[in-house]
């Protein structure tokens, strides 16, 4: 199943923390900096915080995935989200677009557009 920001989840004032800090990483592109704070945690911290995400109503379904997608990451921090977090490929944003749609609008790398198609291939649908 598709998740969605239609999910009425509020972020407590620590993940709203946590989020500004992983998304500043994301803008300033510092994928060393990124693979560090999501790999720092247990991996079970990261996907509950990042369904979290997913879920919570302020950011209208956008995933970490969309996120970082929105600023090309080389294909290794591509891989360790989908890792992390399988179901991410399949889950849209407000405007029903998946990672892989932010992906081909952002000219991600062909190694990208082809992780994010093999995890969610309904995506190229």
């Amino acid at each position: 199943a598709t998740m969605t920001g239609s999910s009425s989840y509020q972020l407590n004032d620590d993940e709203i923390q946590y989020l500004s800090l992983l998304l500043s990483i994301i803008d300033s592109q510092n994928w060393q900096v990124f693979r560090y704070a999501i790999l720092n945690n247990p991996s079970t911290v990261f996907q509950s915080f990042a369904r979290k995400i997913s879920q919570s109503s302020e950011l209208n379904g956008m995933t970490i995935l969309h996120a970082c997608i929105r600023f090309t990451p080389p294909p290794h921090i591509v891989k360790i989200l989908l890792e992390l977090v399988p179901e991410s490929p399949s889950c849209v944003d407000c405007v029903q677009r998946t990672p892989l749609h932010i992906g081909a609008g952002t000219r991600a790398s062909l190694s990208t557009i082809q992780l994010l198609s093999e995890a969610y291939p309904r995506a190229c649908a």
